[in-house]
């Protein structure tokens, strides 16, 4: 037979037709239903004998990698991963060596799975395991009795909801039983001696420990963690009146024109009756918020003044509950280790859990948000209505709550777009289209009916910004566009690292500042306040220098995770940067509104450690976010 002889290796033709024929496939973007040209076509473009063309493809087809249907053709499928190996593992064609390389391999993965054990296991499973392991005493289990062994590792595997690991078990399992038997001899003295000093390990052992559960694993972590936030955002809801760190609330009457006139005017049982000022904004927030001023109402006896502090349970609710919303994504992602870090900055994000405490729709609009992103990653995932109907009613709300949410449609939009078209190449298009089709029906009522009444009944634009005029204090519009975003004076940061509107003109400083205060004086600590600023740049600088490199160097990472964030981050800024174009204002320059970066940016932070192997490197990012969350305790404390 013909063959090539490179770096002290045989390769037959067929071989070299294999990888011709594997390149092909990738070079053409082929997925898994894709059909693939005939053998004439193939022999063509590849410049190779159709013979030693059939062979190869026989090759693959054996793999799993190709199927033959009628009709159709040859067509991609997706092989099995341990398919191959299941041919080949044969213990009796084995060296010795290669068997305990093998029972090595099995040690090392059932040690690494333990975590999944963990997690998952269920009192069911429990119970299966006691029956296992009481017929497993019968067939004296520590003998490895090939039925209880099988059976025990079998549901352990299970147990992981690793699919690839369960296969496994049907290769190892030949192999165990061989070596058991072929070294019985040299074995059963072992165990007699390790029985006698009480060094074995039963199944009944292992249950125990799995009954147990008793290592503080990280999903309990991430319970704490997220508890402790919401004790720290709850505090501060009750330590600080509604009146304090409020924007655009404006006076407690029926017929004022801020947050609190549009509550108050649902109170009352009808919606503003015009769009004057806040009266634009979408009313889910202010319907919730008039429900609890009711009962404030009620509690103070009629008192406007102190039932309006009622309106801090929305919000606060709203910061809870995205704390739940993230942690329980963390632990679907089964990420709990990797994501500690991430989830001890969303937890003590002092922008988001500002806005816990105010009397405006920024922490609920907040919420639909991270909403709105997670389902969007679980649609693209496992593409069912269930999901499209949950990502249908998280933009939809979160529409009814702030338009501007409408913004993370950009991105939403675009996966969409994607798994249309890599549908329609798998022939799936019939399923997508229905589901988009009531993820519109479902959206679009829900997120416009607000802007589509009220340009009908006073003329609205779509799209309504409120305008303020050119002579009010805060206007920038004066200043050239450069100095706007590039101006940052460090000495004027930390000697007043409070933003009191209206003062200066420089974008990055109010970023800075709105971002760790808001537009309030905090506290009269200005010292303690301002080495908070200054970490809180730090960290502002880490997460962007994180972000571009997990997005260049973060092979390691989950590229799902890491250029959707990404994408969604550019898109946030942009926005931001555009919407301080069009309006010149001080105030629009305010964290609140790219505070969604906050938490992408702990992502990236997170992930930068996991895609460097600098321990330097690691360690710096760990004390930048310890720094973070210790300056966040002490100052909000």
């Amino acid at each position: 037979m013909d063959s090539l002889k490179l770096h002290s290796q045989t390769f037959t033709l067929v071989d070299q037709v294999e990888d011709k024929l594997l390149n092909y496939l990738k070079e053409k973007d082929l997925r898994t239903g894709d059909p693939i040209p005939n053998e004439l076509e193939l022999a063509a473009a590849l410049g190779v004998a159709r013979s030693v063309l059939r062979e190869a493809l026989s090759r693959l087809k054996m793999m799993g990698m190709i199927e033959s249907r009628t009709r159709r053709g040859m067509i991609l499928r997706e092989p099995s991963i341990l398919g191959g190996m299941k041919r080949v593992v044969d213990p009796r064609i084995l060296s010795e060596e290669a068997l305990f390389d093998i029972l090595g391999f099995r040690i090392a993965l059932e040690i690494g799975m333990c975590s999944d054990l963990f997690r998952n296991i269920t009192p069911e499973d429990i119970a299966e395991l006691e029956e296992i392991v009481k017929m497993g005493i019968v067939f004296e289990n520590n003998e490895y009795a090939p039925v209880s062994e099988f059976r025990f590792h079998a549901k352990l595997y299970e147990i992981t909801g690793n699919k690839t690991i369960s296969e496994f078990q049907e290769i190892i399992h030949p192999v165990m039983v061989f070596v058991k038997n072929k070294f019985k001899d040299l074995l059963e003295p072992i165990n007699i001696e390790m029985k006698e000093k009480g060094q074995i390990v039963t199944h009944a052992d292992l249950l125990e420990y799995l009954k147990k559960k008793d290592e503080l694993d990280s999903k309990k972590i991430l319970e704490i963690i997220m508890i402790a936030g919401m004790i720290i955002g709850i505090g501060n809801m009750l330590g600080t009146h509604i009146f304090e760190k409020g924007y655009d609330q404006g006076f407690v009457r029926s017929d004022a024109k801020g947050h609190f006139g549009y509550i108050l005017s649902l109170t009352e049982g009808h919606l503003p009756q015009d769009y004057a000022e806040q009266h634009y904004q979408p009313p889910l927030f202010h319907f919730l918020a008039s429900i609890f001023v009711r009962l404030g109402q009620v509690c103070t006896n009629g008192n406007n003044e102190d039932a309006i502090q009622f309106t801090q349970i929305v919000n606060c609710s709203a910061y809870c509950f995205l704390l739940i919303a993230v942690k329980n994504f963390i632990i679907e992602l089964k990420a709990e280790k990797k994501y500690f870090w991430f989830m001890l900055i969303v937890a003590f994000q002092p922008a988001v859990m500002l806005m816990g405490l105010r009397g405006n729709n920024d922490m609920l609009a907040m919420f639909f948000i991270v909403l709105c992103l997670i389902n969007t990653y679980r649609w693209y995932v496992k593409r069912d209505m269930k999901t499209i109907v949950m990502l249908a009613f998280s933009f939809g709300l979160g529409m009814m709550t702030k338009i501007s949410v409408g913004t993370i449609a950009l991105f939403t939009g675009g996966v969409m777009i994607y798994c249309v078209v890599k549908d329609f190449k798998q022939k799936k298009y019939k399923e997508i289209i229905c589901q988009l089709a009531v993820f519109a029906v479902i959206c679009l009522p829900l997120g416009m009916w607000y802007s589509v009444r009220n340009f009908i009944l006073f003329d609205q634009p779509f799209g309504y910004v409120q305008v303020l005029p050119i002579n009010d204090p805060i206007y920038t519009g004066n200043v050239e566009w450069y100095k706007r975003f590039f101006d940052f004076n460090i000495i004027e940061l930390i000697k007043h690292p409070f933003s009191l509107c209206p003062e200066g003109h420089s974008i990055p400083i109010q970023v800075v500042k709105t971002s760790a205060f808001a537009e309030s004086k905090y506290n009269d600590n200005v010292f303690a306040s301002s080495i908070f600023v200054i970490v809180n740049l730090i960290t502002i600088i880490t997460s962007i220098v994180s972000t571009f490199y997990v997005v260049i160097k973060g092979k390691v990472c989950d590229n799902k995770i890491r250029f959707g964030a990404f994408i969604v981050w550019l898109i946030i800024v942009v926005s931001f940067i555009q919407f301080n174009i069009q309006y010149p204002y001080l105030c629009t320059a305010d964290y609140r509104y790219i505070t969604i970066t906050a938490l992408l940016g702990a992502l990236f932070m997170n992930e930068a450690m996991y895609c460097t192997n600098n321990v330097k490197v690691k360690n710096t990012l760990k004390i930048i976010m310890l720094a973070f969350v210790v300056c966040v305790l002490s100052v909000y404390m």
